[in-house]
């Protein structure tokens, strides 16, 4: 058992495809296909059900994905702390939880660039959450500052949340689409279309409830799930769909996509949390810097 067979097995159950994980990884389909093989003849158990046309996981395999997920963290956590621990011992380390969607993929170079004008004694690591359990990872100091929503820690009292913006969600159209001539979108208008959902749980609670109220509204054959927002962008590049994309997300400078507001409520925000108790040197600093940098370049 190896990283590359643990990484293609956790790729392809995230995706419930092998072409899709062969695109992540960059790696060919059939390097997949004998990764999982081989991991599957090691522990001498099936881990995925494979059909024609559909994949799926077996119990086995929801239970062994757990374990690889964690084994693959806390190599991932090692050698990143290795690597910056002797290149920048005389700096002070900050670790920054993202989901790494395409608004924080382009800002957080902007923030960098302007954040190192002013001070030059910090160095930052980004730590990709998929699983959005930035709570567990601050308690457990494995990050200092986390990037989210504050639905996703409106129960915690031990943190502190600064909200940079309020949550919209907008409606993402190609150029020319018959819906472009609306200031505003509402779920009505929706109908007869094929909508780009983001594929979550109760993690993300008001994107899944938005999900919840599309998915009411139209019915399940109007609805393609896509598991993020980059995918989303692709599609609605082909011209397979519309998506539904909260301002948090939108990189605003893609050129082939135009956006109207959806009419929707959300009461929540968009900003950086830290431990009560575990305040890290100059957050003040640093929150100011991508407050700014995110206000400019935000769809609000």
């Amino acid at each position: 058992m190896n990283f590359s067979q643990l990484r293609c097995f956790i790729y392809v159950v995230d995706n419930l495809s092998f072409t899709v994980a062969a695109r992540k990884l960059d790696f060919s389909q059939s390097a997949i296909s004998k990764n999982i093989k081989e991991l599957e003849k090691e522990v001498n158990v099936k881990l995925l059900d494979r059909s024609p046309h559909k994949l799926m996981v077996t119990d086995a395999g929801k239970y062994f994905y757990q374990i690889a997920l964690d084994i693959l963290k806390k190599r991932d956590s090692a050698v990143n702390y290795l690597q910056h621990r002797s290149a920048s011992a005389d700096l002070t380390q900050i670790r920054i939880g993202m989901s790494a969607n395409p608004l924080e993929h382009y800002v957080i170079p902007l923030f960098l660039q302007k954040f190192n004008l002013q001070c030059k004694d910090y160095d930052f690591t980004f730590i990709i959450n998929f699983l959005v359990d930035y709570l567990s990872q601050l308690q457990e100091r494995k990050i200092d500052l986390a990037l989210l929503t504050s639905d996703v820690i409106k129960d915690s009292d031990d943190v502190i949340f600064k909200p940079y913006v309020p949550v919209k969600y907008w409606v993402a159209l190609p150029f020319g689409h018959p819906l472009e001539k609306y200031e505003t979108i509402s779920l009505n208008q929706l109908c007869r279309q094929k909508i780009l959902l983001p594929y979550t749980d109760r993690s993300l609670p008001d994107i899944y409830r938005l999900n919840q109220t599309v998915l009411s509204k139209l019915g399940p054959d109007q609805i393609k799930w896509v598991d993020e927002y980059f995918l989303m962008y692709d599609f609605i590049k082909a011209r397979q769909g519309i998506g539904i994309i909260p301002n948090f997300c939108i990189n605003k400078n893609i050129n082939f996509v135009s956006y109207r507001p959806l009419k929707y409520k959300s009461i929540y925000y968009y900003g950086l949390t830290y431990l009560k108790d575990d305040k890290p040197g100059s957050v003040g600093c640093i929150s100011t810097a991508l407050e700014q940098v995110i206000r400019k370049n935000i769809i609000n």
